[in-house]
């Protein structure tokens, strides 16, 4: 394994990209188990492992086996299978940078929503919001994959049982793991099933002097299947004199919200404005924690 460790950033493990001649070379189950529970329970600070090359059968028999291990289970890392790249994915420790807005959403979709009147009272209970929850109803290329997102708000249909696939998704990394981000938002919105309206990716950068920049995007799929970025806003630096940072927010409609289950007599076109201004005023507490400032 070729190891990448960078400074306070996301460290990367990658298998050798493997052709049919070299089949014979590839790690066993057992091993890439062995070596992941290793990392999984001897870390100290924030890791991100990446195994390519990975089939389906050992990929999903790893999720299964960490997800059956009490020690792994204690630690909470998010474990990830793309069953369409061949890629395994193990964050380990989440820092504050990347899980800051988990506070911010669940913020605007229980009290905000509420008090503006965009939802009521009795919608706003049947948004479940989930953070690290595995997922494996994938379809289509990604079929036998699995995923825990950064968050995930669930419409629940009254006339159904079970959970079902969330409508939003939101991944947060650094920009060292910025095809990993496109990647998840590829498996949310494809591999969805149509269930998943929109991904939102929040993209840090470091810069020199310890400041940290910022970038939100809001994907979707277009009417030809393919990824579309809706919105792009900058969370920091803020935004600069002419620019109102207070009216910047992520907007969403209704019917990407509820997705299949919108309450009856709702127009599914209703818009919504999740407040940047105030994530912002969380992200500065969230990046101050993890030793950086904000640009």
């Amino acid at each position: 394994m070729n190891t990448t460790n960078m400074n306070r950033a996301e460290q990367t493990h990658r298998t050798r990209r493997s052709t049919t001649k070299e089949d014979d070379q590839k790690p066993s189950a057992q091993h890439l188990f062995n070596e992941i529970r290793r990392a999984i329970v001897g870390a100290t600070t924030h890791q991100f492992l990446i195994y390519e090359d990975v089939e389906p059968k050992i990929g999903s028999l790893i999720v299964d086996s960490l997800g059956e291990d009490q020690v792994v289970e204690d630690a909470a890392p998010r474990i990830g299978y793309d069953s369409h790249t061949l890629t395994l994915t193990i964050h380990i420790m989440p820092n504050f940078i990347h899980d800051i807005f988990q506070p911010w959403i669940i913020d605007e979709v229980k009290n905000h929503m509420v008090t503006s009147g965009f939802i009521t009272a009795a919608e706003a209970s049947l948004l479940m919001v989930f953070s690290g929850t595995k997922y494996r109803s994938f379809v289509g290329p990604y079929a036998g994959s699995s995923k825990q997102p950064g968050l995930a708000i669930v419409p629940l249909n009254p006339q159904l049982l079970g959970i079902g696939m969330p409508s939003l998704a939101i991944e947060s990394g650094w920009s060292e793991s910025l095809p990993r981000l496109h990647r998840d938002m590829r498996q949310w919105l494809i591999g969805g099933g149509g269930a998943v309206q929109t991904v939102l990716l929040f993209k840090w950068y470091r810069l020199s002097g310890g400041r940290v920049r910022g970038l939100a995007e809001l994907y979707d799929l277009d009417s030809a299947g393919n990824e579309r970025l809706l919105q792009e806003e900058v969370v920091f630096p803020v935004p600069t004199p002419g620019t109102t940072a207070a009216a910047q927010g992520i907007t969403i409609e209704r019917g990407q919200l509820f997705g299949n289950s919108l309450p009856m007599g709702r127009n599914p076109h209703d818009t919504y404005r999740f407040s940047l201004d105030a994530f912002r005023r969380l992200a500065v507490r969230g990046i101050a924690e993890d030793g950086y400032v904000p640009a």
